[in-house]
């Protein structure tokens, strides 16, 4: 009898067996999904590659010599600025190559330079008494770091004073501060 048992039990274990087998190539392992979508990861991989390989490729064949270029033609303008000649550093700083801020503005506007053009324009036409056009471009004019974050926020506090708006002069100096 115990032959018969031990038989018994045999056979109920290779029919487990049989069917954990037939389970696992009945459901879909992870290793099956990936041989039967190979075509749609690597096209996925590939897209992902290439994305990362083009923005690198952008951000050095072309914005870096952008960047060059529009610090290399906005010098001029910033030297008249120094100087306190803003309607000439905005428009027509002299020189072939050079441009004025709203031109560098126009040309280089999604670089660093075209971003530092908008402070140096509003500054100008702050110092011009165009208070408005001052407003607009410190508005468009994107500060990071410690230091351009309190020249911004302090000149727009400077424009709502003069435009008589005591109370958002308050807030933008506090921004500064």
């Amino acid at each position: 009898m115990a032959k018969k048992n031990v038989k018994k039990d045999t056979e109920q274990t290779d029919e487990q067996l049989i069917d954990v087998v037939s389970d696992r190539d009945k459901g879909g392992s992870a290793q099956d999904w990936l041989e039967s979508n190979q075509n749609l990861v690597f096209g996925v991989l590939a897209v992902i590659i290439v994305g990362v390989a083009g923005y690198f490729i952008y951000q050095n064949l072309v914005i870096a010599p952008r960047q060059q270029e529009a610090v290399d033609r906005m010098f001029v303008a910033q030297q008249k600025f120094e100087q306190d000649s803003f309607q000439v550093a905005l428009v027509n700083p002299g020189g072939i190559d050079n441009l004025g801020f709203l031109d560098i503005i126009d040309e280089y506007g999604g670089t660093e330079a075209g971003n530092l053009a908008n402070y140096y324009a509003g500054v100008s036409y702050l110092n011009l008494g165009d208070f408005n056009a001052a407003k607009a471009y410190l508005s468009d004019f994107d500060a990071d770091g410690d230091v351009t974050p309190i020249m911004k926020y302090g000149a727009l506090g400077d424009i709502e004073s003069e435009l008589g708006n005591f109370d958002a002069a308050i807030k933008r100096y506090r921004s500064a501060v």
